[in-house]
């Protein structure tokens, strides 16, 4: 696993909106995988499937309402998401969900097609 993005896109680029969380792994070995459907722009017409794997996660915190995550899958359950670069060299990834949300830090980040 890379420290960037895998080639996919930059970080600034990643459309969330509407996008649906498939499910959510956590590893004892420090890793986290989160596969997605998301969108790739604004104007595509379908999702892709993609998974993000983050590596060496120091914090992980997530609160779901799996009522609301499975009710509104079709539409999207992802409102937004952001991850960000810190200048120590860690990741911190925020994904805001239809009531919930999920927060980690990791030292590796990859987004990739699955």
């Amino acid at each position: 696993m890379d420290e960037v993005m895998g080639g996919y896109m930059n970080l600034e680029s990643i459309y969330w909106h509407d996008g649906r969380v498939v499910s959510i792994e956590l590893h004892g070995d420090g890793r986290v995988l989160i596969a997605l459907d998301l969108y790739l722009d604004e104007s595509s017409s379908s999702r892709t499937a993609m998974l993000l794997t983050m590596g060496e996660v120091s914090n992980f915190c997530c609160t779901i309402d799996f009522f609301q995550l499975k009710d509104n899958a079709a539409a999207g359950n992802v409102g937004d998401g952001k991850i960000c670069k810190r200048q120590d060299g860690l990741f911190t990834l925020k994904l805001v969900l239809v009531d919930g949300y999920v927060s980690a830090m990791g030292r590796k980040l990859a987004l990739a097609a699955r």
